[in-house]
């Protein structure tokens, strides 16, 4: 009875789904490193260099460096960029191991490196780290799907001439081949090529860790309406590890950090919450100081106090004599899919698809 009440709840109201077949692997120029004035390159079979010549290595350790805007490798010029091509397709670069071919090149006197591979061989790794190998095969095929479609979406608006996507922090997580499993690997071959699409285009796939029983509208977090990212309940996350926290803060600490800011307070006896989302997300505080009271948003306390100090936006406050205690639901942003969530709805039998219409309200489901 149980069970079935909970697939029932799951279907994500009215979303289609489009057939997708089996196609060539799409192309894609990954940004892994920028900024540079060297590297330390490590191929471990026969490789090629294509620049200006074509020349070919048995050395497992190289350095790339820059010296007279022209890259050096085995004290040879080979210009301002150039590609090596290993025979295993693998490579190390810095210590990290990627799939796929290697690009440098020199920009504004720095040295920035490309991994030139495929989107199949990027997922790997991006379902490996922003998902535990142990979770159900079900999750994990709707965590492949939706990193492919935050990617393809990223590239829609990132693509440079030298790179379609760049691997900066912001961006979903990813380091390389170390994260790979064989279920990570599996969840994204079982589902080549698809993303969810609104109105024909892909979505913007915003996922987090845990909701804390409840996501949030795009709005209220990045500042603009998305129909597809609305605030839905999710009782599937309670009971995982971030699905409550607590923060225990010294009012010194405080008031050191808000000087830091311009803020001028001695003694601070209360934080009051002056404003929440319908999801029940933080907006805006009010810190009661000897001064006054100093607004703020919760995004910019956050910033203010260190953003390791909050899990999230969903919290209450207490003075606790020289304290403040945070007790708050969930971890991360909490837009698009409950990564917790998605575990949990797997576990219960609900397949890759229901979990994301769970989540991503009135997508098409397909190949780009």
């Amino acid at each position: 009875m149980i069970l079935a009440l909970i697939l029932a709840g799951c279907t994500g109201g009215s979303s289609r789904y489009l057939r997708f077949e089996k196609g060539k692997k799409q192309p894609l120029k990954l940004l892994i490193a920028k900024d540079a004035v060297s590297f330390e390159i490590v191929i471990n079979s026969d490789f090629k260099i294509e620049a200006a010549g074509v020349s070919s290595f048995k050395a497992k350790g190289l350095k790339a460096e820059i010296e007279k805007q022209s890259i050096i490798i085995d004290k040879k010029s080979y210009g301002n960029r150039l590609k090596i091509l290993p025979d295993n397709n693998i490579f190390i670069l810095n210590g990290s191991k990627y799939r796929g071919n290697l690009a440098l090149y020199i920009e504004d006197g720095t040295l920035n490196a490309i991994e030139d591979f495929t989107m199949e061989d990027y997922l790997y790794g991006v379902v490996g780290m922003e998902m535990s190998g142990s979770s159900p095969i079900e999750a994990l095929k709707a965590q492949a799907v939706a990193a492919r479609t935050f990617a393809y979406y990223e590239m829609s608006s990132k693509s440079t001439k030298e790179y379609d996507m760049d691997n900066l922090p912001q961006a979903q997580a990813y380091s390389g081949m170390e994260s790979e499993n064989p279920n990570s690997i599996d969840a994204v071959n079982l589902t080549f090529g698809e993303i969810m699409r609104y109105k024909g285009q892909p979505i913007f796939a915003a996922f987090s860790a845990n909701c804390g029983g409840y996501t949030e509208d795009n709005k209220e977090v990045f500042g603009y309406k998305l129909p597809y990212l609305q605030a839905v309940p999710c009782p599937f996350c309670k009971g995982y590890q971030h699905s409550s926290w607590q923060e225990e803060i010294q009012t010194s600490y405080i008031i050191e950090r808000l000087k830091k800011k311009g803020f001028d307070a001695k003694t601070i006896s209360s934080i009051e919450i002056t404003d929440t989302s319908k999801a029940g997300r933080v907006k805006q505080i009010a810190i009661i100081t000897d001064k006054g009271k100093i607004k703020m948003t919760t995004n910019d306390f956050r910033l203010t106090l260190g953003s390791d100090k909050f899990k999230s936006a969903r919290f209450t406050t207490r003075s606790k004599g020289a304290n403040i205690l945070f007790t708050g639901r969930g971890w991360g942003h909490g837009v698009g899919m409950c990564q917790d969530g998605a575990d949990n709805m797997a576990r219960v039998g609900n397949s890759y698809r229901r979990i994301l219409t769970r989540y991503y309200a009135g997508i098409e489901l397909g190949t780009k």
